[in-house]
């Protein structure tokens, strides 16, 4: 007969099956149970802390956001001022300047007049004293020939 079938050996075997896995069991509790729940409650626990940080992170994104959007209105705002003044500068500039231009080209203009209204009268001066000395040079020339002629 096989051993393995022998219905003596039958209650031996489980008593000691009973103890073994007793035993495993009684290590299982106090041994890998106890480091298994820690492990779960540590990764638990990061899990929490992890999301909790997100939120805050999340938070301060959010805020952060929210504060470049304002920093960038205000930096285009600043920017546009700029610009406005800068223009308004020019423009009072190139007016100051077109003022300026128009004025010295008035008195250029009054120089210019006046400078050729003194030329015209010297011209005129030495226009009528050549003519005088033509007309006296002709009345000497006509009464020397009317002179000579007689």
């Amino acid at each position: 007969m096989v051993p393995q079938l022998d219905t003596s050996y039958y209650f031996s075997q489980i008593v000691w099956l009973v103890i073994c896995l007793t035993i495993l069991m009684l290590f299982f509790k106090k041994v890998f149970l106890p480091k298994i729940q820690s492990t779960i409650a540590k990764r638990d626990k990061n899990i929490f802390e992890m999301k909790k940080n997100i939120k805050d992170l999340s938070k301060k994104y959010d805020g952060l956001v929210e504060e470049l959007r304002i920093l960038n209105e205000n930096r285009i705002l600043e920017t546009k001022k700029i610009i406005h003044d800068t223009q308004n500068k020019c423009d009072q500039v190139l007016n100051e300047q077109i003022q300026q231009l128009q004025n010295d080209s008035a008195n250029t203009i009054k120089k210019i007049r006046s400078d050729a209204e003194n030329v015209l009268q010297n011209l005129d001066k030495e226009t009528d004293a050549q003519i005088e000395k033509i007309a006296q040079q002709l009345f000497d020339k006509l009464f020397a020939n009317l002179g000579n002629g007689q």
